[in-house]
């Protein structure tokens, strides 16, 4: 699964070039902001399953499988889960760590909206609560090649996190994501 989110989400992203009409493509930058947050979240899911499959870490399946039937937050998962599976602390207040979070973040303003408690009149019309969508309006391009680098990124920190050797990330990220080298 991991492959094919991010298949789709770089046939999203490279397609983005192509489209003329404005609306169209903030819709389009969207859904690859909505997508590159679902893919990190998906392989989180699937890569500690089969950490804790292997040998050394078996001893924390039952834990991460408590975690998983108590539909445990995204954030719990990215605090926790590499703290105590791997030994090692995510860091997300720096780094990829910090980007993915600003990149969930703006996934939930996209989401949520901030709405007010004020009212608008003109003639006929009353609307209650507004929501502040400047940051939709302002969606471009590179929003949905930073969500795609993100990604691809985030799951290198977790490699790393994991103890792969630096010389096979690449090929590691190859594998999980179905990446096509560039020479």
């Amino acid at each position: 699964m991991v492959n094919e989110y991010f298949k789709i989400l770089r046939r999203l992203v490279y397609s983005l070039e192509d489209i003329i009409d404005t609306d169209i493509k903030r819709q389009q930058v969207t859904l690859c902001i909505f997508q590159s947050v679902t893919t990190i979240e998906t392989f989180i899911n699937i890569y500690f399953r089969l950490v804790v499959s292997e040998k050394d870490f078996k001893h924390h399946e039952q834990y991460f499988l408590k975690t998983i039937s108590d539909r445990k937050s995204l954030e719990y998962k990215l605090k926790e889960w590499p703290k105590v599976i791997l030994g090692r602390k995510l860091i997300i207040d720096s780094g990829i760590g910090k980007d993915f979070v600003d990149l969930k973040n703006l996934r939930n303003y996209l989401m949520h909206f901030v709405s007010t408690h004020e009212t608008v009149r003109v003639p006929n019309i009353e609307i209650q609560g507004l929501a502040n969508i400047d940051r939709y309006e302002n969606l471009e391009i590179v929003d949905a090649q930073n969500a795609l680098n993100v990604a691809e990124g985030f799951l290198c920190e977790i490699f790393r996190l994991r103890g792969i050797a630096e010389n096979d990330i690449d090929y590691m990220l190859r594998l999980w994501t179905a990446k096509v080298p560039t020479f």
